[in-house]
Order: structure tokens, then sequence, then C-alpha cells
């Protein structure tokens, strides 16, 4: 890793990716304004820090500028959907209420902490890393823990698990982020063993409820394109989509 490194407003290193490849990873901010040549110059400059990969994310509607970054040897990752819903979702009848309960992770308790950080490997998260042969599930998996791991001290975060009443074992998990007036739905996962059951519908329906509870009635969530289900969830309670990022991978090394 290159200890010399200094952002320009035009790209940063990306600490949290790079603490967990063990590799440089950068971030271009892409901006219209820029030209073809300094593009090009950037990405050189990039390329002589020992870079692993480097990524942008550009307006689905910017056409010219994502073959642009094509022709200096980015590929597409994922189309990035923000979906948002501006009311409560009406409520739905939960077949599992007998026998399934939304908990609350306290983050000081340590041991269902780490009990969430573990069931992600039984989770599946199609997404631009495990879609990407560049890369593949492993790093994809190890950033959601990560994620898990930072999210307990952040006590805006709000970390939930989705638990069978009779033996306490935890069927799925749920990350949300409570912001000024509306939520950030950051992260929902059915282990595969209790998949294609409508519990994803069941769990959702719960979380918003819940915040519903807590006076909040916005709420959105950034969601990969080639997640159809998490799409298709969404779109069930009346989420819309209204911003469309292309996301472009690079490799280095």
């Amino acid at each position: 890793m290159n200890c010399n490194i200094h952002d320009d407003p035009l790209y940063s290193l990306v600490e949290w990716d790079t603490a967990l490849i063990g590799k440089n990873v950068f971030q271009i901010h892409y901006s219209k304004d820029v030209d073809h040549n300094t593009w090009k110059a950037i990405d050189e400059k990039i390329r002589n820090f020992n870079t692993f990969f480097s990524f942008v994310k550009i307006s689905a509607d910017s056409i010219r500028d994502i073959r642009l970054f094509e022709s200096l040897g980015y590929r597409f990752a994922e189309n990035q959907l923000k979906v948002e819903l501006k009311k409560n979702a009406n409520p739905i009848k939960n077949p599992f209420s007998r026998h399934l309960r939304l908990e609350k992770i306290n983050p000081t308790e340590e041991e269902s902490v780490a009990e969430i950080i573990e069931i992600i490997d039984q989770i599946d998260f199609p997404d631009r890393y495990s879609n990407d042969e560049l890369f593949g599930e492993e790093i994809a998996k190890i950033r959601y823990k990560n994620w898990i791991k930072n999210s307990v001290t952040d006590t805006s975060y709000d970390l939930f698990r989705y638990k069978n009443i009779a033996d306490n074992q935890t069927v799925g998990i749920y990350l949300a982020k409570r912001e000024e007036n509306e939520v950030y739905l950051a992260l929902l996962g059915i282990c595969k063993s209790f998949q294609n059951r409508g519990l994803g519908i069941i769990l959702l329906q719960e979380i918003l409820k819940y915040y519903q509870d807590e006076n909040y009635s916005n709420y959105y969530s950034y969601i990969s394109s080639v997640n159809n289900s998490a799409l298709n969830l969404h779109s069930y309670f009346g989420f819309r989509v209204t911003d469309s990022t292309i996301v472009l991978h690079k490799r280095y090394l």
C-alpha cells in the first residue's frame, strides 16, 4: 500500500476497501466538465500508485462519458438504482407472526453482533463485487461483514435480526440508518435455508412498521440492477426508482 498518496478533487483513495483487500483502491470523482485528456492523465496517475483497481460512478444518461471511460479500459459493473418510498406502506398479513419475531440488536452485545457477522456467509448479496469475476463472492462478503462491524459504533444505525421464536435461530438480518427526515434501508438478507418462502416481504414489512412507529414515513435504498429479487421486493411496497448511476471498474494488477 502506498502511504504517500494525496487525494485530488478528481480521485481519492478508498481507505475502507484498501484496508479490506490489502491493495490500493481508488474512486474517480466524475464531473461532466472534465475533458478526455484530463481523465486519461488521472487514470495514468492512479496506475502509478500501484493500484489494484479503481471505479467511477456516472449518471446513466451521460452516455458519452460512459463511452469515454470504457475507452480507457473501464468496464460496466452495475447500474446502481436509488429507490424511494415517500409514504408508509400498506400493512400485509404476516403468516409467520406466531413463529418469527423482529429483534433489535444491542450493539454492546458482542456475541449477538458476532453471530450476525457470521450469518453473512449464509446469505447471497448480488452486487457489483459478487458478480464481477475480478473479485467474486469472497470480497463481497468481507465488505458486508465490515459494514456490520462499523455500524455498531455509529449510533444512527440499527441492526436487527429476524428469529425463530421456538429455537432462537436467526433466519434473516436487516441494517438500517436513521437520518433527519428519512431512513436509509441499507441491507436485507435472508439465510439460504429459509429463502423462497416470502420472508423477505415480511421482514421488510416489519422494518417499515418499526420506523413508522418511530414517526418516519420516508425511506430510500440503493439496489444493484443485478439484484432482481431486491428490486421486485421494494417495488411490491411501492418504492420507485428515482436515480440511476452506472458504476464502472478497472483493474490494474
